[in-house]
């Protein structure tokens, strides 16, 4: 993550994660950013085909866990991960090939933002793989899923 004052044109580099994961080709999806209500930033990533989140500090200046999905199935993808005021975290992804011609299933689970899994999981349905579904915190604090899944 580049991070920089809004005055400034200097940014410095805060790194998720470390695991050093190198592809010579386009993994379909890169890093996804939100913000927790608290102002940390939550980070959705993937490394060797599997998908993960990390939370910062307040002040932005380092990331802590790594958490992975509750499955941690091979060929995970299109990572999202947002946060609610009751200190609740959505992981939203699918499972299923890197393209645009098949088809992949999308997955959900809550956690705290601690990283500890709630218990609270699911399947929303296969879509086409190329397709990456969408989440966002309601104004009544609740998630709200975003898909093409069936």
């Amino acid at each position: 993550m580049l991070k920089s004052q809004i005055t400034a044109n200097d940014f410095t580099a805060v790194r998720v994660n470390q695991d050093n994961w190198k592809i010579a080709t386009c993994p379909m999806c890169g890093p996804e950013l939100t913000l927790a209500p608290d102002g940390r930033a939550l980070c959705a990533f993937m490394s060797e085909h599997k998908v993960y989140w990390a939370i910062s500090d307040k002040q932005r200046t380092a990331f802590s866990l790594h958490v992975a999905t509750p499955a941690n199935e091979q060929d995970e993808i299109y990572p999202t991960v947002l946060a609610n005021r009751k200190g609740e975290v959505l992981f939203l992804w699918q499972v299923g090939p890197m393209s645009v011609n098949g088809t992949a299933v999308v997955k959900w689970a809550t956690y705290a933002i601690d990283g500890k899994l709630s218990g609270r999981q699911g399947t929303l349905g296969s879509t086409t793989s190329g397709t990456k579904a969408a989440a966002f915190v309601g104004s009544d604090d609740n998630f709200y899923i975003v898909t093409t899944a069936k």
